[in-house]
């Protein structure tokens, strides 16, 4: 839906940040990422875990080991499967069990 917008597709990946290894989404534009990254540091967006179900019904799972992360990080890459939610539909509940805003 935004590629009339900004370009979506590239090389660039999503990471939560502080789990060394870990990506949620690749094949993203530069603009794009720096867009999420935007929407969650104004605490608008949350990335909420999901089903790979989620992924196999949009046609791709990415070719990754898919794992809940531990602390520390990863020694390869894994993939954890998120979906973006408005931050005004996450529960306070689900806020603090994956430590999100107002956790």
């Amino acid at each position: 839906m935004l590629a009339p917008f900004i370009p979506t597709r590239g090389d660039f990946v999503v990471e939560p940040g502080q789990v060394w290894n870990l990506i949620l989404w690749g094949g993203m534009s530069e603009e794009w990422v720096t867009v999420l990254n935007e929407l969650f540091a104004a605490d608008l967006l949350w990335r909420a875990p999901c089903s790979i179900l989620v992924y196999l019904s949009e046609g791709g799972v990415p070719q990754l080991p898919k794992r809940a992360p531990p602390k520390g990080g990863y020694k390869t890459l894994h993939w954890a499967p998120s979906c973006l939610r408005p931050i005004e539909h996450i529960a306070p509940a689900e806020r603090e069990r994956y430590g999100g805003p107002d956790a």
